[in-house]
């Protein structure tokens, strides 16, 4: 009996120590998890904070400043953009550009203040697209202006170039020929005048002779009587 007792005991005694041992974990968890959420909340505000001075800075620094991002002119040096320019437009087509030419592109920002970036001397590469022309205003606001390139290759540029000396050369020829048919013209001209010349010498030498045998037949004629 008292064996079972002590059983009893030693089982409650195991229950009650087991029982604060959760209490105690439980508090535990309860004031890590406590603090883990006073220490989140604080970084958030800290961060807040943060990004809020940040934006005041910015809107304290852009004070006074030009948010002007637009061109007041663009042009390629030799070529002509489609569409027309506008200020408005930010995208164009350049035809007629060929691999490794080097074009000159004029963009010239309505905000002296302004920066323009990818202007100037530029060489075209293969199977390169487009050009990208940026301009940055004085507040640090980007406008960007594209420039899609229809690429010739060099061999079409060369059949194009070629066309027009063909065309020069047919019409040497022909001029050639015109003056070679003329010449030659001339030349039988020339002769048809030469041969009519020495025709007419020989009828008239015949007629003298024919003449002078007449004559030379009277005075025979004329002895014998």
């Amino acid at each position: 009996m008292r064996k079972q007792n002590k059983i009893i005991i030693l089982f409650v005694i195991t229950l009650i120590v087991l029982n604060i041992i959760c209490i105690g974990k439980a508090y535990a968890d309860h004031n890590s998890s406590k603090g883990f959420a006073e220490y989140d909340d604080a970084k958030a505000e800290e961060e807040n904070r943060t990004m809020l001075e940040e934006q005041q800075k910015e809107i304290k620094e852009s004070e006074g400043k030009s948010s002007n991002n637009y061109l007041d002119k663009l042009e390629v040096e030799g070529y002509e953009l489609t569409p027309k320019f506008d200020k408005q437009t930010v995208e164009y087509t350049l035809n007629g550009v060929t691999v490794g030419s080097q074009i000159n592109i004029v963009a010239t920002p309505n905000d002296a203040k302004a920066t323009v970036q990818g202007a100037g001397k530029v060489k075209i590469e293969e199977n390169q697209e487009q050009i990208r022309i940026d301009v940055i205003a004085q507040t640090g606001t980007v406008r960007t202006y594209i420039i899609h390139l229809n690429v010739q290759e060099k061999q079409e540029q060369q059949n194009i170039a070629q066309e027009p000396m063909e065309l020069e050369s047919i019409e040497t020829n022909s001029s050639d020929i015109d003056n070679t048919n003329s010449s030659n013209s001339n030349n039988s001209q020339n002769s048809s005048i030469i041969m009519y010349i020495v025709i007419a010498i020989i009828v008239i030498m015949a007629v003298l002779g024919i003449i002078t045998l007449i004559i030379k037949n009277k005075k025979n004629n004329g002895k014998h009587y």
